[in-house]
Parts: structure tokens; C-alpha cells; sequence
């Protein structure tokens, strides 16, 4: 009886888990669970990305086509400086400059200074209406934040103008600097397009 109990005994312990071999099984499952979470956070943001780059190549793209539309008197009279997004009084703006005012995009149809745009578009409708392009008029996209930028540099004897805009994005992350605050990325595309005054017209990008 003795004999067949420690058999019976032993095909017990032989067939269970020790509680080391449950603890690392454990482990693994959980490392495996993490690096799966770590490859879906990774493979979204890439997806994200994708999606903003192509949004400011939209932007590049309507901004060019917009000014293919206007004379040669309103090319050559764009501003041989930066022009800053965001509505300044003290500002020259002529037609189809892009300005920001209280979060809003507004584009300007005709010459002005100092004529602020309004969000209501029958105000001062003769010199801004509300922008229509690829994305909302507030600029605001895929959790990112757009600016556009435009500079104008005369050429072959002011016969021609090199018009770059920039698309900028700027996107608040979970990660935070070393004061608390959130860390911000922020990212660009750059289109270049010449415009001639006899109807020479070439664009090219780059990032």
C-alpha cells in the first residue's frame, strides 16, 4: 500500500507546474501583450503622419492652383518678405493672402491694410471671405495645428516671380518636457512654383 501511494504520489508532482514556470509564463505573456500595445501605438502614429503630410500637400497644392488664377499685376505685387499668417493692422495684404484671426482662416480678394477680416462673412466682404481649401477653415486637422506662410522673389529682370509657400503642422504629444509642459513636434512642406509674366508656369515640391 505504502509503494503504491508514493506512485500515485509522483505521477501527481510530475504532471503539475511549479510556481516558477507560472510566474515565467506570465512574464512572457506580459511582454508579449506590451510589445503588441507598443506596435499598435507605433504603427497609428505613422498612420497619423501619413495623413497630415498629405493634408499640407492639399494645401500646397490649392494655394499654387489659387494664385494660377490671378493676373500678372496681382503676382507681382505679392510681398518680397514673409508673409505671417496671423492678421496684422499694420499689415499690406493683397489677393489671395492667407491670414488667420481669432483661430479662423480668412483670404483676401482684395488689397487692403488695416481691414480686419470678420467671422461674419457680410462684414467687410469686399476684401476677405472665409477660406475654403482642402481642410476646415479654423486650420485644424488630424489633431494638428497648420499655418501657411507665402514669400515672393522677383526674377529675370522682375519678368518672373518664385513664389515658395510653406505648410507648416505643429501636434501636441503625451510626452512631456523636463518643466511638465507637453512636448510639441512640429513639421513642414515646402512648394515652389514660378510664375512668368508671358504665361511661364512650373511648380516643384520638396519637403
Amino acid at each position: 500500500g505504502f509503494r503504491r501511494f508514493m506512485s500515485r504520489a509522483r505521477i501527481t508532482i510530475q504532471a503539475g507546474f511549479t510556481l516558477i514556470e507560472v510566474g515565467i509564463a506570465a512574464l512572457v505573456l506580459v511582454v508579449a501583450f506590451i510589445g503588441m500595445i507598443r506596435a499598435l501605438t507605433f504603427t497609428s502614429g505613422l498612420m497619423d503622419h501619413a495623413r497630415r503630410q498629405t493634408v499640407a500637400t492639399q494645401i500646397l497644392a490649392h494655394e499654387i492652383e489659387q494664385l494660377r488664377l490671378r493676373s500678372w499685376a496681382e503676382i507681382s505685387a505679392l510681398p518680397t518678405t514673409a508673409t505671417v499668417m496671423a492678421w496684422n493692422a499694420a499689415s499690406a495684404y493683397v489677393v489671395s493672402d492667407l491670414v488667420s484671426v481669432n483661430g479662423t482662416w480668412r483670404r483676401c480678394i482684395a488689397a487692403n491694410t488695416g481691414i480686419a477680416p470678420t467671422e461674419d462673412e457680410s462684414l467687410n466682404n469686399d476684401y476677405w471671405v472665409t477660406y475654403s481649401g482642402p481642410i476646415a477653415n479654423t486650420g485644424i486637422s488630424d489633431g494638428a495645428t497648420y499655418t501657411v506662410s507665402r514669400i515672393a522673389t522677383p526674377l529675370a529682370s522682375h519678368a518672373m516671380r518664385e513664389i515658395t509657400i510653406t505648410v507648416s503642422w505643429s501636434v501636441v504629444s503625451g510626452r512631456r518636457k523636463a518643466d511638465n509642459t507637453p512636448l510639441v513636434f512640429t513639421y513642414s512642406r515646402v512648394n515652389t512654383a514660378y510664375f512668368g509674366k508671358n504665361g511661364l508656369n512650373l511648380t516643384y515640391q520638396r519637403s
